[in-house]
């Protein structure tokens, strides 16, 4: 074949690599898209590039594998996957003469031959150069994926992109300045175009001013990543090795740093998950395959084409998936983003048409000054991130809590959502336990939707079997319990709903006739308790009132629960002291160790017991084993005993609960609404407040009639929006 044949089957082969990279990073795109929950994974990012790197690995010794079957082929003795028409064809075979004796002869190879004749084919294409080149390669590739996790953590990704706009650009520029490759004209036009159009894609409304700093790791990330990507490029043309020998390198290389990584990271982080923790889902597995998929094409590229048309691919996938996004997930397209994705178009196919150069052009050495210049470049430019990150003071990221949905997957609830979803407001992770003390339910089920479904997204009903089914209760976790006052036991429900739908950060207990102040619970932490115990300390504000000065907790905070009214010991119905004392002696030895230590600082001597307001109550996640672990056997005590004391044993020594400020109005029959407005005239502070009369109110001290009064949803919505204007739009916010 000629030369002019040989430089378009480079030219097509090259191609057809980069679009086979293309199409992989779109479905690794839309893959990302599909399976993602509030933008977030469940993995460790060490353990994932782990696995990645493996299945790289396993990849490239199958189709090595397959390579020297070929070779023992009688019509292909000494063929070399990926040779190209034209190229040298008296290069070494797969495996040395000695290695396969037995196949030449035909005779029956030995159990575990495969193996060994796999191994030796692999020395044979291996020298120390090879080593050590795609070794220190492998070492580059892990710092640099590595750091990619805490990068994001610096800065926001609108500037994260911007900055990496300019990578296929800086890739060119390193292969001119120290690989001596040149370009023609056109390319580099087609270049400077491309990367102008990847700016305008962009939203660059959502990049903010970051320090100096930030923007030289931005800029020494890409230019290491690029510098990568150009290496390997040199280390693929540059040895007349198989490709997949040299692939097994670097991806035994990366297995074995990305191990020591995620090692180092599991010891020093005690939150880090587990090694295989988050890869339960299907989506998970598929991205690691793909992400090991698109590694094993993108050495292709190198090889057959260059850096820079890798880089070209990774801009017209941009461009794709823009395009896939306004069509299919509901982005909103732009004319900037319509513009940029035709101007990566137009440079993309600008690019090819001037002519990519084939890679028998690419194999000339580029003189030795200028590869030791690019190494020192290099390494220079990781001793400069290494310093910004060492100075910057960065913490590994975080691995998401046991609740996140990337980590655990929610059950559907029951009770849908009374309005749409709002992502990210305050309580999208808590999850609202709404209990009935009594079989009654009617219109005061539909007003709390009403007013709280706007803050609270996610709720669930709870209480004891009503004397007549309705739709009403349809949504409901009802209890059926042999004895009839099953009033006194709701708190039954509590660990049903825990332990039925455990991925949340947290659970609010709120009766179903008590006002709830959303804006204030918006301040509290969600990692902590919240309640009426002693320990419990009011929540602050962190601004000033309108007037300028400072909250005084004294006129807007009540005085702590005294602890003479908070703990009974004369309790003496048949459903309080004994059975509530004979769960305690009967817990744990880890609850009643907890609990003995909170009944010695508290009250010492006789046996007591905790009572305190039980209408409204937060547990976190981080509490939910030791409430489980306690509550079964508390199911039989009295609720207001039952659950102050079960929450009392979660707390840690020394711990301090949010305190939550409530009212209890329960024998006062007036309307609720003016009740609150006179503690905020006043100066005061709600967090909740019980009984809340959704109904007509009777005669004094009697109940009104089951029917909602008029208009006690509007104006109990106008309220909290007043409120929420006093304390403005970010208390609606998570702290």
């Amino acid at each position: 074949m000629g030369l002019s044949g040989a430089l378009t089957s480079a030219w097509t082969r090259g191609l057809s690599c980069a679009a086979a990279l293309v199409a992989v990073q779109c479905s690794i795109g839309i893959l990302f898209r599909l399976s993602q929950s509030n933008g977030r994974y469940g993995f460790s990012p060490a353990s994932s590039l782990t696995l990645t790197e493996f299945l790289k690995f396993g990849i490239s010794c199958v189709l090595f594998a397959r390579e020297l079957r070929d070779k023992e082929s009688p019509n292909a003795a000494y063929a070399m996957l990926g040779a190209d028409e034209g190229e040298d064809e008296s290069k070494e075979p797969l495996v040395d003469e000695e290695g396969d004796v037995e196949a030449q002869a035909g005779g029956r190879r030995a159990p575990g031959g495969a193996i060994v004749r796999l191994w030796r084919a692999w020395k044979s294409n291996l020298s120390t150069p090879i080593v050590l080149g795609f070794g220190g390669l492998a070492v580059f590739y892990a710092a640099n994926n590595n750091v990619m996790f805490l990068v994001y953590r610096l800065a926001d990704p609108g500037t994260v992109q911007l900055v990496k706009s300019s990578s296929t650009f800086v890739t060119a520029a390193i292969c001119f300045l120290f690989l001596g490759r040149s370009l023609r004209e056109m390319q580099w036009y087609a270049l400077v175009l491309q990367t102008f159009g990847l700016l305008v894609t962009q939203t660059v409304g959502s990049a903010t001013v970051q320090p100096a700093s930030t923007y030289a790791l931005l800029v020494g990330v890409t230019t290491i990543s690029a510098t990568a990507g150009v290496a390997n490029d040199f280390l693929c043309k540059h040895f007349d090795a198989s490709l997949h020998a040299e692939n097994m390198v670097l991806y035994m290389f990366g297995v074995g740093l990305n191990l020591v990584i995620y090692v180092i990271r599991r010891m020093s982080l005690p939150d880090e998950p587990g090694f295989f923790t988050g890869y339960g889902k299907l989506e998970a597995i598929l991205l690691i395959f793909l992400n090991a998929t698109v590694g094993v094409v993108i050495t292709f590229v190198y090889k057959y084409a260059d850096a820079i048309v890798k880089g070209i691919a990774t801009s017209t996938t941009t461009a794709i998936l823009i395009c896939v996004s306004i069509l299919f997930f509901g982005m909103p397209w732009s004319p900037s983003a319509v513009v940029g994705c035709l101007s990566i178009f137009l440079a993309s196919w600008a690019y090819i048409r001037a002519g990519m150069k084939p890679a028998s052009d690419s194999k000339k050495a580029p003189p030795p000054k200028r590869i030791k210049a690019g190494v020192a470049v290099w390494l220079l430019l990781l001793v400069v991130v290494a310093a910004i990150l060492a100075s910057s003071g960065i913490d590994s990221p975080e691995s998401e809590p046991a609740w996140h949905p990337s980590v655990c997957e929610r059950k559907a609830l029951p009770t849908k959502r009374y309005y749409p979803a709002k992502p990210g407001g305050a309580f999208e992770d808590i999850l609202v336990v709404v209990f009935w003390n009594e079989n009654v339910y009617d219109d005061n089920r539909d007003a709390f939707e009403a007013v709280y479904g706007e803050f609270f997204p996610n709720m669930i009903f709870v209480g004891p079997v009503p004397r007549d089914y309705t739709s009403r209760t349809a949504d409901h976790m009802l209890d059926i319990w042999p004895i009839s006052s099953t009033t006194y036991y709701t708190h039954r429900k509590l660990h049903a709903v825990m332990t039925e739908f455990p991925c949340y950060r947290g659970y609010l207990w709120a009766g179903f006739d008590t006002f709830l102040n959303s804006h204030r619970l918006a301040l509290f932490d969600q990692d902590k308790l919240w309640n009426t115990l002693p320990e419990a300390e009011p929540v602050l504000p962190e601004t000033y009132d309108n007037e300028g000065k400072v909250w005084n907790t004294v006129t807007r905070f009540g005085p702590p629960f005294p602890l003479d009214q908070a703990h009974r010991d004369d309790w003496h119905w048949p459903w309080a002291f004994k059975p509530c004392l004979d769960a305690v002696n009967a817990s744990t030895p880890n609850v009643k160790e907890r609990w003995q230590r909170y009944h010695k600082k508290h009250f010492p001597g006789a046996p007591r017991l905790l009572r305190a307001m039980t209408d409204v109550a937060y547990i976190p996640h981080t509490k939910r084993d030791l409430v489980l672990e306690a509550t079964p056997l508390f199911v039989d005590c009295f609720l207001e005993i039952g659950l102050p004391t079960f929450t009392a044993i979660a707390l840690d020594e020394g711990e301090k609960p949010e305190r939550l400020e409530f009212h209890n109005v329960l024998y006062n029959r007036a309307v609720n609404e003016t009740l609150i407005q006179q503690v905020w005239d006043r100066g005061g502070e709600i967090d909740a407040m019980h009984q809340f009369n959704w109904r007509e109110p009777g005669p004094a001290g009697e109940r009104g009639s089951w029917h909602l009064r008029e208009g006690i949803v509007d104006k109990m919505r106008q309220m909290l929006r007043e409120e929420g204007e006093r304390w403005g739009v970010e208390s609606r916010r998570r702290r």
